[in-house]
């Protein structure tokens, strides 16, 4: 599918310099995988084999991780080489390159956080609340690390103070489900990055949970099994509800074989891959249906997972300890590398002024960048009189708008000179708009 927007300015002059915004164009392909099923639970024969990869630098465990720009970033976590409860909560920021299998260690959060929630959007990565013995799970605080920068800034407090919940980005807002904080805890609070404010809470879920699993896929979100001590004993939940941010309302669909908790979940094409002891569960959307399927993961129920480029990669786990510093890899044998493989949308790119006197000057460059998901980063390409290319990253200023500047040096000849400027946009899943 090819989606065009050309945009062109020329203006002529004796002596003077031309910029010219060249075409922005749009290419995607998708490619799909799937499993038709018969029933609604289905066990399938054949295991699958996950592969060892290169160990986390840091064991941990309830570390949640999340997918930028084709890297793999492992956040905060219990990090103990024997078993203590409530102690040994680490800021350990970790990140992994799948295409070299090597870590790297990033600045540390300010906080140690143990099962905090994670979410990406253009560039940075939020990290909500998590458990650490000054707060306990009573935490509101929000960091947001700029991954550009490798620096960490501090966000909007939450409005409930929470750990070991979940968060997913849908319509470019970050939504905070359940975990447990002063109770268990089935409300959704909803974050907007753009202005750094809590709005409006979005519809609550029952009963309340947390240690689920929760995806947002196609405009909807998910949220998987779970449990909870409210009633002072341990409830454990067995079912799958799916929000509609259109009508408010979770709806209850077919739950799974037996309950779970300690879950962590990716979704890929429409299915939902959630582990599970000795196997993993597959929850097709479409279809409303389970399969089940035997694994040779190292079993734990406070792992995290990530999906790229068509494997699923988990790391670490051992709750209060020891912990492990294990990570594994699974091949789907999927080539599309997201569960939305929409490139981002560039509109309205301007470059001002689009004349300049030979003495050349500062010009201003800015375009309209959206992705239903999250746009990772939005640069220019400038082609010289000398043919020399000169690339400009633009920052997020406000809403949409990508802005940046080149200064434009003196025109020491006789003939106008020409600058040819083209606007690029990339989103978490490398796909490319210009």
């Amino acid at each position: 599918m090819k989606q065009h927007n050309r945009n062109s300015a020329v203006v002529k002059g004796d002596g003077k310099m031309r910029l010219r915004v060249f075409a922005v164009a749009v290419t995607v392909c998708l490619l799909g995988w799937g499993l038709f099923l018969d029933a609604d639970v289905a066990y399938v024969q054949g295991q699958f084999n996950w592969q060892p990869r290169a160990s986390m630098l840091t064991p941990r465990s309830w570390a949640p991780a999340v997918v930028v720009g084709g890297k793999i970033y492992v956040v905060g976590g219990c990090s103990s080489p024997v078993s203590q409860q409530f102690y040994n909560a680490v800021a350990t920021m970790e990140e992994y390159n799948p295409a070299t299998d090597t870590w790297r260690q990033l600045r540390p959060m300010s906080m140690p956080r143990v099962g905090p929630a994670v979410a990406a959007l253009r560039g940075k990565i939020y990290v909500f609340g998590g458990f650490n013995r000054n707060t306990w799970s009573a935490n509101s605080s929000v960091e947001i690390y700029d991954i550009a920068t490798n620096t960490w800034s501090a966000g909007a407090p939450m409005p409930t103070p929470r750990s070991w919940m979940r968060a997913v980005v849908l319509n470019d807002k970050i939504y905070v489900l359940g975990g447990v904080g002063y109770g268990y805890l089935g409300d959704v609070e909803v974050y907007d990055p753009s202005t750094n404010t809590w709005l409006p809470r979005a519809a609550s879920f029952s009963p309340e949970r947390y240690l689920h699993a929760a995806v947002a896929y196609n405009g909807r979100i998910y949220i998987i099994g779970g449990d909870s001590w409210q009633r002072g004993y341990n409830e454990v939940w067995n079912d799958i509800q799916e929000y509609d941010p259109a009508t408010n309302r979770w709806t209850r669909k077919t739950p799974m074989p037996s309950p779970a908790s300690g879950l962590d979940a990716v979704v890929v094409d429409g299915k939902i891959y959630v582990l599970f002891d000795r196997s993993v569960r597959i929850y097709d959307i479409a279809s409303d249906r389970w399969e089940e399927r035997a694994s040779n993961h190292i079993p734990d129920g406070s792992l995290s997972l990530a999906f790229w480029n068509g494997f699923i990669y988990r790391f670490g786990g051992g709750g209060w300890g020891p912990t492990l510093n294990v990570a594994e890899a699974l091949s789907l044998g999927i080539v599309s590398t997201s569960p939305d493989a929409t490139p981002p949308v560039l509109n309205n790119p301007k470059v001002n002024p689009i004349s300049l006197p030979k003495e050349g000057g500062m010009v201003t460059l800015s375009v309209d960048a959206a992705d239903n998901v999250d746009v990772q980063s939005v640069w220019v390409e400038i082609l010289k009189p000398n043919n020399s290319k000169e690339t400009i990253n633009l920052s997020l200023q406000s809403g949409n708008t990508y802005t940046g500047t080149f200064n434009a040096p003196a025109n020491t000849g006789t003939q106008d000179q020409t600058y040819k400027v083209a606007f690029f946009a990339k989103d978490a899943a490398n796909n490319r708009a210009g």
